[in-house]
């Protein structure tokens, strides 16, 4: 059973309070004290830490190796990968909740000015994998990347999510595909605009048609198959690419001369689009939908809260509906 003890006081060294802190959390004590004393650490030596894992924020390292590096770098302070890979083989409701120390150590890293600045550039550049995947859409004219596609009509780079068993729900195996078409899209030289669409869905209740977007896959979450990471990675990377573009290695994220590589990106709405989905439509230029396709936020029937649609549905519906859509699931 964990213990109560004391945490060890800040010398203001960084080397010396890691192995003093190291220490304390191998001694296993209470779990509320342990991430007590992360937020200790982090508060005094979070700029330290990070510049040591991006060597002085001279290289740009994405969230989802951050945290692992730091798990080295300082053990104790944030889960290692093996740790959150036996936590992820169980469901949602039996976790230990070891991936909260990862929301810490992120909340710190992007709470600091300049460390939050260089954390959200690196998550802007495109993917490592996205150079060969534009290359192979310039010359096939489309692209599989399994949970994704990108294809070309006309003067559009047309992203559709292709996840199709569950009614193109987003996932932990989607993300990446997901990104990826996102950076080929803005990257591509010969398209005007990018377009998000659904995928036809192959058999079930909605067989033979375009679905948009069912939000979260809620199955995988049951099962505890969608990492806290998956939330971070998401907004940071495939929804603010739409949003803002593509930033570029010499050129900060929030630059306003046009330096950043940006497209235009319409949403076409078919069937429905819930939940997250809902609220991608929040980030891209234009949204245009069928006369039957519908729009909601069933968030609070799984004890959450919508994420951006609390700070921005007002703005495109007004408060009234903002409020019934995301307290009370109003269609749209």
């Amino acid at each position: 059973m964990d213990t109560v003890v004391a945490a060890p006081g800040l010398r203001g060294d960084f080397a010396a309070d890691v192995v003093a802190f190291a220490a304390y959390w191998r001694g296993k004590p209470g779990k509320q004290a342990a991430r007590d004393a992360r937020y200790t650490f982090l508060r005094r030596h979070a700029g330290t830490l990070y510049d040591r894992l991006t060597d002085r924020r001279g290289k740009f390292v994405r969230l989802e190796r951050l945290v692992y590096d730091a798990a080295a770098i300082v053990p104790g302070l944030v889960p290692t990968k093996a740790e959150v890979d036996a936590e992820s083989e169980k469901k949602q409701a039996d976790k230990d909740g070891v991936e909260i120390d990862q929301g810490i150590l992120a909340n710190q890293f992007l709470a600091d000015p300049e460390c939050g600045r260089h954390l959200c550039h690196a998550m802007l550049l495109p993917r490592e994998e996205s150079a060969e995947a534009l290359a192979k859409f310039r010359r096939d004219g489309r692209l599989d990347l399994g949970t994704a596609k990108v294809e070309r009509h006309g003067k559009a780079a047309v992203l559709l999510l292709s996840n199709e068993r569950f009614l193109n729900a987003e996932d932990n195996a989607t993300q990446p595909a997901t990104e990826i078409g996102a950076d080929v899209c803005i990257l591509d030289p010969d398209s005007q605009v990018a377009v998000l669409r659904g995928d036809v869905v192959p058999e079930g209740k909605y067989a033979g048609r375009r679905v948009f977007n069912a939000g979260i896959n809620l199955t995988h979450l049951y099962y505890g198959k969608i990492p806290f990471l998956w939330f971070l990675i998401r907004d940071l990377g495939f929804v603010n690419k739409m949003f803002r573009g593509l930033a570029r290695p010499d050129v900060p994220p929030d630059e306003v001369a046009g330096d950043s590589i940006e497209k235009l990106w319409i949403s076409a709405v078919e069937t429905f689009a819930i939940g997250g989905g809902c609220q991608i439509l929040l980030a891209t230029d234009f949204n245009i939908a069928a006369s039957d396709a519908y729009m909601t936020l069933p968030a609070r029937k799984e004890g959450i809260i919508p994420g951006m649609s609390n700070l921005r549905l007002a703005r495109f519906v007004g408060d009234r509906i903002a409020r019934q859509a995301i307290m009370y699931e109003r269609r749209i």
